[in-house]
């Protein structure tokens, strides 16, 4: 199990490993909740920096034309990451770049991205910024560089695991003994979370620190807050879908069209319609 994990992000000219190039690593080491070092440098992609990248990141020219090449720079990289498991959103987009370089190839990875569709499933996008926003991280979004990345990466990281501690510790057990069996780098992300559970229950531990710095409880629901209602009863007599009434609906002028814009009435749809609910009424 490890003691501390590295959250990492990069900048580059482009989404394609095989084209694109790197300029900017941003990394830091942390454990617990507590941040140890940082790792933070532009890099020389060799070509002009696009424009709509610098638009997006704010990263010019000038800022690279001095750094050190990729080789370089990722070799630093790789003594500040050591044997640390990275973490990441998106992780892999980030890997496909450091591994042309023959860079943290063997090394651990844990996507959030990958965590919050598990742990998250009502979020309604997945990027990095609205899951902050989402899930009420006291963390501002700043510029999207790097390292401002990888500080969001990281508190994405322990909100999703005091959720994850939330869960029966059967579960956890479930997940991580799987997970084992595989080269799966969220194994560690389940076993810290078991280590926590195990050590502190829902008292203490990085659930509570997290907590405690958000000014509530380590406890709360994991999914959806809990409903109370009453058990569904099956009807005696079964009530048949009104075929016209559903017709009226898909017709111009009807219900669909007041709701959208730019409705247009499809024989084929009304057709599919009326025979899925035949179905049902048979």
């Amino acid at each position: 199990m490890p003691k501390s994990y590295i959250a990492l992000d990069l900048e580059t000219t482009g989404l394609d490993s095989n084209r694109d190039a790197i300029i900017e690593i941003g990394a830091l080491r942390f454990e617990d909740s507590r941040e140890i070092e940082s790792f933070s440098t532009f890099v020389n992609p060799g070509r002009a920096v696009p424009h709509f990248i610098t638009e997006l990141t704010g990263i010019t020219d000038a800022d690279v034309s001095g750094a050190p090449p990729a080789r370089l720079a990722v070799r630093k990289l790789v003594e500040f990451v050591g044997h640390d498991p990275v973490i990441g959103h998106n992780i892999g987009f980030d890997l496909a770049f450091l591994r042309q370089h023959n860079a943290l190839v063997g090394s651990a990875a844990i996507d959030t991205f990958e965590l919050a569709s598990i742990l998250v499933p009502h979020a309604s996008r997945y990027s990095l910024e609205n899951l902050v926003h989402e899930l009420n991280i006291d963390l501002q979004p700043q510029t999207h560089r790097a390292l401002d990345d990888s500080r969001m990466a990281q508190a994405l990281f322990l909100e999703l695991l005091q959720r994850a501690i939330q869960l029966p510790k059967a579960t956890l057990q479930e997940i991580y003994d799987l997970g084992s069996r595989l080269d799966w780098g969220a194994r560690f992300f389940f076993e810290e979370a078991l280590r926590n559970r195990a050590r502190q229950g829902f008292q203490g531990g990085i659930g509570a620190q997290i907590a405690a710095r958000r000014g509530g409880d380590a406890a709360g629901p994991l999914f959806m807050p809990e409903v109370s209602l009453e058990p569904l009863e099956p009807r005696k007599v079964p009530v048949l879908l009104d075929l016209e009434e559903l017709t009226d609906l898909f017709a111009e002028g009807g219900a669909l069209s007041e709701i959208f814009d730019t409705y247009e009435p499809r024989p084929q749809q009304l057709e599919m319609m009326q025979a899925v609910a035949t179905a049902f009424n048979q």
